[in-house]
């Protein structure tokens, strides 16, 4: 009888040292598995605001390269062709008033990328659809972007480039201006596509024109969705790409990060470039080789910058004086002001927060331009607290 016990016990014990191997085996694999398993790198070439037309008599005065954005883009498509990054990137305002001409003229442009097998992608900003219907839209671009998932009512949209899906939004909903915002079923839409890619292990990264996490109080560049971050944070998104405000600014809330592109036709006339390897994220502009320009074509761009950046001046000294700054306290506003732009426009605004909200001319600034477009603008800028330095890296 102790044989039989004795037996059945080596039997039992053997059962189990056996199932534990056998989980043990799996455990290993399926660690290993995790630990060999790396997300393909992915590199990105991005842009924003591109405002393209083939208009050359259009006005540049806010702009003063646009009366020559096919030459640039031209140029742009150059590069990024040369750089042959996995994926190439504008996140709205590819046009600047919606026209059917416009389009097509850059499509063929964008085309070239895609046949130098690059894919493209494209958000939808304020001013794509000035003369432009939805319709119109997606028979004009979505040959060439080729959306893998829609929205039914928006044309918002997922890519996935490598291990990377794109959720690219379409948040011209707001038609009146004010800042941008997707209807009730595309938010709906967004959290099923969010819960749909965290499951599959994907990285996400969020496309959009308005900002994410812009502090706006007025609502001219801020998505005006309440449940947005916290619809992004539940999923695990830590990286945004936005534009509208042409000119870079790199924001973080908590684990998400948000970089707002700059405008390539706007001097310091850049390109953003995205590595990701191994959950490592690295950002950086690269400048556009205005060199490939032509020469009368360039002199005309830099001679237009300077007249406007001396019209810019004439502007705030106007405003400044309207608005009954002291005579003695002109120009020192003048000077905050000018510093001011100078930053914002090489993308290094975050490395000077303390230094503008301290100096002794701030209130002057503020108040001055408190009624105009800029004064919010500025204020939503520096309450949002852009990080330092024109580059991000950090772990995905």
């Amino acid at each position: 009888m102790d044989r039989i016990k004795y037996e059945i016990l080596r039997s039992l014990r053997e059962r189990v040292f056996l199932m534990m191997k056998i989980t043990a085996v799996l455990s290993l694999g399926l660690c290993g598995c995790a630990e060999n398993h790396h997300e393909e790198p992915l590199k990105a070439v991005i842009t924003s605001d591109l405002h393209f037309t083939i208009q050359p008599e259009i006005n540049g005065d806010i702009v003063p390269a646009m009366p020559y954005a096919r030459e640039m883009t031209e140029v742009m498509s150059a590069q990024v062709m040369e750089m042959n990054p996995d994926v190439f990137i504008m996140t709205g305002d590819n046009t600047n008033s919606g026209r059917r001409e416009d389009i097509i003229a850059l499509v063929n442009i964008l085309q070239k990328i895609k046949d130098a097998g690059i894919p493209v992608i494209l958000t939808t900003g304020n001013h794509d659809k000035d003369q432009c219907t939805k319709e119109e839209y997606e028979e004009l671009y979505f040959s060439l972007l080729e959306p893998e998932e829609r929205d039914r009512e928006t044309l918002s949209y997922v890519k996935t480039i490598n291990d990377t899906v794109f959720l690219v939004m379409d948040d011209s909903f707001c038609s009146e201006g004010a800042g941008g915002q997707f209807p009730a079923s595309t938010m709906t839409w967004l959290g099923e596509m969010l819960k749909k890619q965290k499951d599959l292990g994907h990285r996400i990264i969020f496309l959009s024109h308005h900002s994410a996490l812009t502090e706006d109080t007025r609502g001219y560049y801020k998505i005006q969705n309440q449940d947005l971050y916290k619809l992004l944070k539940k999923y695990g998104v830590k990286l945004c790409f936005t534009g509208h405000q042409h000119t870079q600014v790199i924001l973080h809330k908590q684990k998400m990060y948000e970089i707002i592109s700059g405008m390539t036709l706007m001097s310091p006339h850049r390109l953003g470039i995205l590595e990701c390897h191994d959950g490592e994220v690295v950002y950086h502009t690269e400048f556009l080789d205005m060199a490939r320009l032509d020469a009368q074509v360039r002199t005309a761009i830099e001679e237009t910058e300077k007249r406007r950046s001396e019209e810019m001046r004439d502007i705030f000294l106007q405003i400044l004086v309207r608005e009954g700054v002291r005579s003695e306290r002109i120009d020192g506003t003048m000077d905050l002001v000018m510093r001011y732009l100078t930053w914002q426009g090489e993308g290094v605004i975050g490395d000077h927060v303390q230094e503008i909200t301290q100096d002794a001319y701030y209130e002057d600034m503020m108040t001055a331009l408190k009624d105009t477009n800029y004064g919010p603008w500025i204020s939503s800028v520096l309450k949002a607290k852009p990080l330092p330095a024109d580059h991000l890296e950090f772990t995905y």
